[in-house]
């Protein structure tokens, strides 16, 4: 019975001091700073276990060694046990910074290439093809507008187009697949894929039907459409 008690003295003890060390050390470095903090719990733990041991022998001294061995046994069992239990943790903790991390950095990377060539040229031809009677059928007399759309004189327009609804639909499959960071990309992208979107619905429409393609860019429409129904 006595060395159940000691066991679960052990325990708490081993407990408190995690727990208290993790209270005093919220902005640690996990990855740093954590197996110091375990191999000084384990050590503590391990001097109270043999002081527990020696002070359970000199209380009761007809305890055989034999005894003393099986208490010291069960609790070394304590030990690995919250020993495991801090490594979980750990991980748990280190994977999770690790994500974090990955995620903000490929969501930093596919923010950085709007603004690189050729990117950037893109957005620029695409933004004067807003304003040329060309796009004006877009909004008045579509099949003469994918008539005038297809000639050779708009295929820098053409690919600009494509490009840029290509590169959308790539943030929008990695953010929605959690590759990237939600809220950075709603931040940065928000307007940017609602003015593409309003400008350009109607030719993603057609064209999905023209393909007899529903899909085409469809993580792109429906990420758009997912930030307008949360703002109603």
């Amino acid at each position: 019975m006595k060395q159940y008690i000691l066991y679960l003295v052990i325990l708490i003890i081993g407990w408190f001091i995690g727990f208290t060390i993790r209270i005093k050390n919220k902005k640690y470095d996990p990855e740093k700073s954590y197996l110091s903090i375990r191999i000084l719990l384990v050590l503590t733990v391990l001097v109270l276990l043999v002081l527990g041991i020696y002070a359970l022998h000199l209380h009761d001294s007809s305890i055989q060694i034999g005894e003393l061995i099986k208490i010291g046994t069960g609790g070394s069992v304590v030990i690995a046990i919250l020993y495991s239990i801090m490594t979980y943790e750990l991980n748990i903790k280190k994977n999770a910074l690790d994500h974090r991390v990955r995620k903000g950095a490929s969501t930093y990377s596919a923010a950085s290439d709007w603004h690189k060539a050729p990117m950037i040229d893109y957005a620029r031809i695409s933004a004067k093809f807003l304003e040329s009677p060309t796009y004006a059928l877009l909004k008045t007399d579509i099949p003469n507008f994918f008539i005038e759309f297809a000639k050779d004189e708009n295929i820098d327009q053409r690919k600009s187009l494509i490009s840029i609804l290509n590169y959308f639909e790539t943030i929008s499959v990695a953010n929605n697949s959690e590759i990237m960071d939600d809220i950075f990309v709603q931040k940065y992208f928000k307007s940017i894929f609602y003015e593409y979107y309003d400008n350009y619905i109607v030719f993603i429409n057609v064209r999905r039907k023209v393909k007899t393609k529903e899909t085409i860019w469809i993580e792109f429409t429906n990420l758009v459409e997912q930030w307008k129904k949360q703002e109603n």
